[in-house]
């Protein structure tokens, strides 16, 4: 499903609010967060989550994870099922998560050619203990969906790329015009076509509509 749905959309934050509400959906969580990490920044877009519960929006520190940190960048999940009872939590990371309605978490992450790309985390109000086959999806839909928004990204690049070009193509005050040469079978050239140009250079040269000849 996600590939299906993703693979259409073109705007990366509607992807990756797309993605969070199948992950939700599927896995009948309160919350599903995606972070893009930069380095030691975080930005979270938007959220799934269930009922009234407040989203959690912005940029941040990856210092934000707390000790999910250091797992992460060891490329290791955070995987804790009852968060009043988990050892590894400071008692200030117990309160702030249950401030936010969290019992329960399980977070991946993503890293692609050494570097920490994307998070992808989901929460219970409730404890919850998370099996291989929930952070086998978990693991999955983080790629997906991090691959669904990168081609978005790139697209959008090269959509703004063109329409730079296009811009300055059509204001220059020159004369520009795009020619193919045109080889014979011995390879010399015999010929060209004109490709494309600007409105100068139908108004210097007279040969209106001239694309394709």
């Amino acid at each position: 499903e996600l590939a299906d749905v993703l693979g259409v959309l073109t705007d990366p934050v509607e992807i990756q609010t797309v993605g969070m509400r199948i992950v939700g959906e599927l896995m009948k969580v309160d919350r599903v967060l995606y972070c893009d990490i930069d380095g030691d920044d975080i930005t979270i877009s938007d959220n799934y989550v269930r009922g009234d519960a407040q989203k959690i929006v912005g940029k941040f520190s990856t210092q934000t994870f707390g000790t999910a940190r250091d797992l992460f960048l060891a490329r290791n999940n955070f995987v804790t099922n009852d968060v009043a009872n988990d050892e590894r939590l400071p008692q200030a990371e117990k309160d702030a998560m249950r401030s936010l309605g969290y019992q329960s978490c399980l977070a991946v992450p993503l890293f692609r050619d050494e570097r920490w790309v994307a998070n992808l985390a989901v929460y219970h109000d409730h404890p919850h203990e998370w099996t291989p086959h929930e952070i086998c999806l978990m693991k999955e839909a983080a790629d997906r969906i991090w691959t669904a928004v990168r081609r978005a990204r790139a697209e959008a690049a090269v959509r703004e790329s063109e329409a730079k070009y296009r811009t300055l193509f059509d204001s220059i005050d020159e004369g520009f015009c795009l020619v193919e040469t045109i080889f014979d079978e011995a390879g010399k050239a015999v010929d060209f076509r004109y490709l494309e140009m600007n409105p100068v250079f139908e108004r210097q040269t007279g040969l209106a509509n001239a694309a394709g000849k």
